[in-house]
C-alpha cells in the first residue's frame, strides 16, 4: 500500500467539482431570494459522531477543514457530491453518490474514498483487556462502495415539507470497505483488510430552514437509530455488532432566542474481533470544543452539546465592495456553548468512566450577498474544565444559497 493515490484523488475530486460547478452556471434558474421569510427542508449530514446542518462550503480554523457540498438534479436522478479537506491536519476524503427514487423506495449508491495521515491512537491489550493508547503516528486510508435502500414510513403532507423529504424513514445498506492502517516509518501494518458492513437505520428528518432576506435559521429536529454489524473478509468472520444514536433539535424561541441541542450515543453490542474493534477519536470542532481534535478515544461515549445564539442587532449594513461582490452585515449574535463528553477508553463494559467538560463564547456574523447567498462567520474561544487545559480559539465561515437545492434540465 502507498500514499501515493491521495494527490491524485484531490486532483481527481477538485477537477470533477470544478466541472459540476461549471455545469451548474447553466441551470442557475429561478434563483431570486424570498420576498419574505419561508421554509424550505434541509441536507442534515450525519457520521459517527455528531449531526450537523451540511452547507454547501465551510472552512474551519484551527483544524484547517474545508468542506465543499454540491448537489444536482438530472430530472429523476440525484447527485451528491462532497470533499472534506483538512489542510493542516493532513487529511483527505470525498464521495460520490447517486440516487434515484423508484415508487416509494429510493435506491442510491455511494463512493468514496480518504486518507488520514495523522493518527496517534491505537488499541493495545492490556491485563486482558483492550485498551486506547497514544502511540507513533500512523496513516489510515479507507476507500469502498455503499448501496443503499431506504423508504418512507410516514411523511409529512404540508407543501413547505418540500417533496415528502420530512418524516420518518428506515433505510438498509451495504458497504464493501478496504481498510488499511500502517505506521509507514517502521514499516508496521496495524490493520489491513475488506470489511463487509450490513447498516440499517431508522431516522427521523423534521428539520427546516426558515429564511428570510436576513439570513436564515434552522428549526425543528432529527434524530437516528443505527445498528451496524461488520465482517472481516467475508460473512464468516463477524467482528462487531455496534448501535449509534444521534438527535439533533434546532429551535428559535422567543424570537431573538435560538439553540441547538445535540446528543450522540455510541457502543458495542456485541465484540468478536477484540483486535480490530471499532472505536472513535473525539475532541474539536466537530465534537467536544476547547479539545485538542482526536486527542480523546473512546469504545463507547456520550456526547451532549447546546449552542444558544441570542440577536442582538438586525440590520442591512453596506459593506465596501468585495471582489466586485456586495455584501451587507444583516445579523449581529452572540454565542455561548457547553459540551459534556463521557466516555470509555476501554472496550470492558466496567471500565472506569471518565468525564469531561467544557464552555465557550464567542459572536456570530452573517453577511448576505444579494438575494441568493448568505454567510456565517462564527468567532468563538472553548475552554476545556480541566487543570493546565488553556482556552482553543474556533473560526469558521459557512456558506449557502438561500434555496439550497438547484435543479438541471437536459
Amino acid at each position: 500500500m502507498t500514499v501515493t493515490g491521495a494527490p491524485r484523488l484531490f486532483l481527481a475530486v477538485v477537477l470533477c467539482g470544478a466541472l459540476c460547478c461549471f455545469a451548474a452556471g447553466y441551470a442557475e434558474t429561478g434563483q431570486k431570494g424570498p420576498e419574505g421569510e419561508e421554509e424550505l427542508p434541509v441536507e442534515v449530514g450525519v457520521d459517527r459522531i455528531h449531526a450537523r446542518i451540511d452547507p454547501e462550503i465551510e472552512l474551519t480554523i484551527p483544524s484547517g477543514r474545508f468542506h465543499l457540498l454540491f448537489e444536482e438534479d438530472f430530472r429523476k436522478l440525484h447527485a451528491r457530491f462532497g470533499l472534506n479537506y483538512e489542510f493542516l491536519d493532513n487529511a483527505i476524503n470525498g464521495s460520490f453518490r447517486f440516487s434515484r427514487p423508484l415508487g416509494r423506495l429510493d435506491l442510491g449508491v455511494r463512493f468514496y474514498d480518504g486518507i488520514d495521515f495523522e493518527n496517534f491512537l491505537n488499541p493495545e491489550i492490556q491485563n486482558g483487556d483492550i485498551v486506547l493508547q497514544e502511540s507513533d503516528e500512523y496513516v489510515q486510508r479507507d476507500t469502498g462502495v455503499e448501496l443503499d435502500v431506504s423508504a418512507p414510513l410516514y411523511t409529512l403532507q404540508d407543501g413547505k415539507a418540500g417533496k415528502k423529504e420530512q418524516g420518518l424513514f428506515v433505510k438498509g445498506a451495504f458497504k464493501l470497505n478496504e481498510t488499511f492502517r500502517g505506521d509507514l516509518d517502521r514499516a508496521k501494518v496495524i490493520d489491513e483488510g475488506r470489511d463487509l458492513i450490513l447498516i440499517s437505520n431508522l431516522f427521523y428528518k423534521g428539520v427546516r430552514n426558515k429564511q428570510s432576506p436576513l439570513g436564515s435559521i434552522p428549526v425543528g429536529t432529527f434524530a437516528s437509530t443505527l445498528l451496524e454489524m461488520r465482517y472481516r473478509h467475508d460473512f464468516g468472520e463477524p467482528v462487531a455488532l455496534d448501535h449509534k444514536n444521534q438527535f439533533v433539535h434546532y429551535n428559535d424561541f422567543f424570537k431573538n432566542l435560538s439553540f441547538t441541542a445535540n446528543a450522540s450515543l455510541s457502543y458495542p453490542i456485541a465484540v468478536w474481533r477484540d483486535d480490530i474493534a471499532t472505536f472513535y477519536t473525539l475532541g474539536g470542532y466537530d465534537t467536544i470544543r476547547g479539545f485538542r481534535k482526536n486527542s480523546i478515544g473512546a469504545f463507547r461515549y456520550l456526547l451532549l452539546s447546546t449552542d444558544v445564539e441570542y440577536l442582538i442587532k438586525s440590520m442591512k449594513a453596506d459593506i465596501p465592495e468585495f471582489f466586485t461582490l456586495d455584501f451587507r452585515l444583516t445579523q449581529i449574535r452572540l454565542l455561548f456553548l457547553v459540551d459534556g463528553l463521557f466516555s470509555q477508553n476501554s472496550l470492558s463494559t466496567d471500565s472506569p468512566v471518565r468525564a469531561r467538560v467544557s464552555m465557550g463564547a464567542g459572536v456570530t456574523l452573517v453577511f448576505v450577498e444579494g438575494k441568493k447567498r448568505h454567510y456565517t462567520l462564527r468567532f468563538y474561544a472553548a475552554q476545556a474544565l480541566e487543570r493546565g487545559e488553556t482556552p482553543m480559539l474556533y473560526l469558521s465561515i459557512t456558506s449557502s444559497r438561500f434555496k439550497l437545492r438547484e435543479s438541471m434540465e437536459f
